[in-house]
């Protein structure tokens, strides 16, 4: 599609094949091809740039609310991931990349205006980030929509004191430009992404199998206890990492646990964590 679109074939609005799906990567990687030629290098060079500017915001995104030593830690987890997570951002399909940074910038949002709110000062910049992140995520993906929506109730639910007329008006108007394309081709094509499969109502029996997959199959290989499906081999990378690796995760998320309902900030993690 970069290819396309670098060669003046036009400018799809969704991957090619769906009616969801934001072709902000592949505009980007147009840009590049137009500059430095389509080949598969700067393909891969400009998904490197993608994962860098991920990891870098992160740690940021911790410096900035959580301080240095969670900044550190997140940073190193960037360095030394489980295989899957730079394997989905540096191949991304198209929207994996930005769907991370979108979600990384609508906690950015939220805890930016949660924090204008505690030191009593306006929070239109938290809103206007808040707004314009998720209006992006709608064009990007429909998965981003839950997330960001649970995001926007605990802001507004922190900050129900301090909202005025121009911090809806901040979140409404970057909410409309970053969904704008979503809703100028839906018009036009008779609201095609609200009849996609993919966005049809889970039934409760879906839901219950989604979950026991999500133990099972995709938490292994999150945390790199086990081989992404593709590879044709689901068996674990040592014996016992199906359990071991688990339980390491769960052992290092205990204080976090504990924390949680002491701090609304790890509140508001722990829930994104579980709607993600």
């Amino acid at each position: 599609m970069g290819r396309f679109i670098a060669q003046g074939g036009g400018h799809p609005v969704f991957c090619w094949g769906s009616t969801y799906g934001g072709t902000f990567e592949p505009h980007v990687l147009a840009a590049a091809f137009a500059v430095f030629g389509a080949t598969m290098p700067v393909f891969r060079g400009v998904m490197c740039v993608f994962y860098a500017v991920l990891a870098a915001g992160t740690a940021a995104f911790a410096f900035r609310f959580f301080g240095p030593r969670a900044a550190l830690v997140a940073a190193a987890y960037f360095a030394l991931p489980p295989f899957f997570l730079p394997y989905k951002v540096l191949t991304s399909d198209g929207a994996y990349a930005t769907v991370a940074l979108l979600a990384l910038a609508v906690l950015w949002g939220a805890l930016a205006a949660d924090e204008a709110h505690a030191k009593g000062h306006p929070i239109t910049r938290g809103a206007a980030t808040l707004g314009g992140a998720s209006g992006f995520g709608l064009w990007i993906s429909p998965v981003t929509i839950p997330f960001a929506a649970a995001v926007l109730a605990w802001t507004a639910v922190r900050t129900r004191r301090t909202w005025k007329g121009r911090d809806a008006g901040a979140f409404l108007a970057c909410f409309a430009l970053g969904s704008a394309p979503w809703w100028i081709w839906n018009a036009r094509h008779g609201w095609a992404s609200l009849r996609a499969p993919e966005v049809a109502a889970a039934t409760a029996s879906t839901l219950l199998e989604k979950l026991a997959s999500f133990l099972s199959t995709s938490l292994p290989v999150l945390v790199g206890a086990a081989r992404p499906n593709f590879t044709h081999d689901s068996h674990a990378s040592f014996p016992g990492a199906l359990i071991l690796l688990p339980l390491l995760v769960l052992v290092l998320a205990a204080p976090a646990l504990g924390a949680i309902p002491r701090d609304a900030r790890l509140c508001l993690h722990a829930l994104a964590l579980a709607l993600q």
